[in-house]
């Protein structure tokens, strides 16, 4: 189920952010997008051994964005704080700044925030990542 916000409906300032969760079986993706605009925790269900993509897209107001993990950084910015080599950080443009973690295993499983620093605010959106 797909939710959308229309931007028109935005009050002047406010800062539009979506995640797009997908997972990658081979060639296959499998996508759900979510609006964080109520910072709702939304789901999402990998098997064990996939490949997980958290997307995290900003808009161009966003000042510094990191991933989080059970509150422990991931990444700030573009800088790798993690030492698992099956994580790293996938970027198109200064606009998205997703997440993309290998090999998924039962320990990956847990909340994972990519939150997005704007001069007003932090906005963080959030996922509960499940590994069956």
């Amino acid at each position: 189920m797909e939710r959308r916000v229309d931007p028109l409906s935005c009050a002047e300032g406010d800062i539009l952010s979506f995640l797009q969760f997908s997972v990658e079986l081979g060639y296959v993706g499998f996508p759900v997008r979510s609006v964080d605009m109520q910072r709702a925790t939304d789901n999402i269900t990998v098997r064990q051994g996939d490949t997980a993509i958290i997307r995290c897209y900003v808009d161009d107001k966003a000042s510094k964005v990191a991933w989080l993990n059970r509150s422990n950084i991931i990444f700030a910015g573009e800088d790798k704080w993690s030492l698992d080599p099956r994580i790293d950080l996938v970027t198109k443009g200064q606009l998205e700044y997703s997440l993309r973690i290998q090999k998924v295993d039962v320990y990956d499983e847990g909340s994972y925030t990519c939150s997005i620093q704007t001069m007003e605010q932090a906005k963080p959106s959030l996922v509960y990542l499940i590994v069956q």
